[in-house]
């Protein structure tokens, strides 16, 4: 019987050292790709802006993805018949030569493949400050090809993440977490009231709705109860608030013959001070519209 040659590690290792020609190259993973090719996409756009006088800011990359050309999809969709088959133990000897030829075809065609990167950033000169969320067609050397908007607005600096979230529709109450059920609705609800305006009543209620992210987050909270009661808090006290004699005496929805919400209405109490200085427990109905926003707040007698 021959004998059989065994290496340990340490062993190929001082093979492939002693042969000079050989050099170790580790392979990158997606992971470290993705990152080198949005470090050099933040860096063209920075320097474009710069040549324009303008400063910008990365805020985020949503969920990358691969544009590929038609035959790259016939392909793909011919290998998940044949998966298909397989599950269920079966051959298709026609959809074999299928792939085949479609092999040949994706190995000619010469359409390059683009990354689409979603980038949410921010634009400012000197008088405004303006977020963008966009489309990036990157290819495989790291050039932004081209560049849709398909988003933007003039927030404040401290909302932009907020927007970034909304934009991507990502948690706001947990970043870097995909939305809750509760997140879901709660940007259903937004959008059908937002996508229905312009102009100065959208970026209105664009930052309206930025507010109450932010309130939501702060707290971790979209409980509509809890809602409810610090923005009747707000919008009766201001930033002045005294909670400890207050009370939500009624909290009630009403809805038309539709069954669609028209309003919420509190029956509010709380301590406020009067021309004097002196604390005076004070009673007020309040009326919210389906978004929040205040519809009329009214004294009691």
């Amino acid at each position: 019987m021959g004998r059989t040659a065994v290496l340990t590690y340490s062993g190929i290792l001082f093979l492939l050292v002693s042969c000079g020609g050989l050099t170790y190259v580790p392979v990158k993973t997606p992971a470290e790709f993705e990152v080198e090719r949005r470090e050099a996409v933040v860096q063209q756009l920075r320097e474009d802006f710069r040549k324009t006088g303008m400063k910008y800011a990365p805020i985020t990359f949503g969920m990358p993805s691969v544009v590929k050309s038609p035959s790259h999809f016939t392909l793909d969709s011919l290998y998940a018949i044949k998966y298909e088959l397989e599950k269920m133990n079966q051959v298709s000897a026609r959809i074999e030569e299928q792939i085949k030829v479609q092999q040949l075809v994706v190995s000619s065609d010469t359409t390059p493949s683009y990354f689409l990167e979603k980038h949410v950033f921010s634009v400012e000169d000197s008088t405004n400050f303006e977020v963008f969320y966009a489309d990036l067609y990157v290819n495989n050397s790291n050039k932004i090809e081209s560049v849709e908007i398909r988003e933007s607005a003039k927030v404040q600096r401290k909302d932009a993440n907020m927007y970034s979230c909304y934009v991507l529709q990502e948690s706001f109450l947990y970043p870097h977490s995909y939305p809750d059920a509760a997140e879901v609705e709660f940007y259903a609800l937004y959008n059908s009231k937002l996508q229905g305006l312009s102009g100065k009543e959208k970026q209105d209620f664009l930052d309206f709705m930025l507010s109450v992210m932010r309130t939501a987050s702060r707290y971790e909270s979209l409980d509509k109860a809890f809602l409810i009661q610090e923005f009747t808090r707000q919008y009766v006290q201001g930033t002045a608030r005294n909670m400890l004699d207050e009370n939500f005496l009624k909290m009630e929805e009403f809805f038309n013959e539709e069954k669609e919400l028209l309003y919420y209405y509190i029956d509010y109490e709380c301590s406020m001070k009067d021309t004097d200085g002196d604390l005076v427990l004070k009673r007020f109905d309040v009326y919210l519209d389906p978004w929040l926003q205040l519809i009329e707040v009214k004294n009691k007698p």
